[in-house]
This record gives structure tokens, sequence and C-alpha cells, in this order.
């Protein structure tokens, strides 16, 4: 999980580095299942720039070699 702050628009950006960076650079795999998002805060009284957006990702078990 990782907290995304800023506007929905730029939600891709941090996925994109989870994924593609974080996950593998840590030795960490995806698993079949689905992303979920939690929204901490509402964009209809929060500017886009504060928005809070906790991002959780199905992983692997964790192997440590």
């Amino acid at each position: 999980m990782t907290t995304h702050f800023g506007p929905y628009s730029k939600l891709g950006e941090t996925y994109a580095a989870l994924c593609g960076q974080w996950a593998p650079q840590c030795g960490r795999e995806l698993r079949s299942a689905p992303c979920f998002e939690i929204y901490l805060n509402s964009p209809e009284n929060t500017e886009p720039d504060e928005l809070l957006t906790d991002i959780y990702l199905p992983l692997e078990d964790y192997k440590n070699e």
C-alpha cells in the first residue's frame, strides 16, 4: 500500500512507479487479483493537489531467500 498525493488524473504515475519500479527493485511480484483504492478525502471539498488516495497492490507472498 502507498498513498498517492494529488489529483486523480495522476494516479497512473503512482501505479507506474509501484508496478514498474518499486516492485521489481524489491523483488516483489504482483498477484493475479485486482488493485483497489481508498479515497481519504473528497474532490467536492478538497483541492486536486491535496487529494489523498491509498493504493493497494495485491502481492505474492514474500520469499526471503
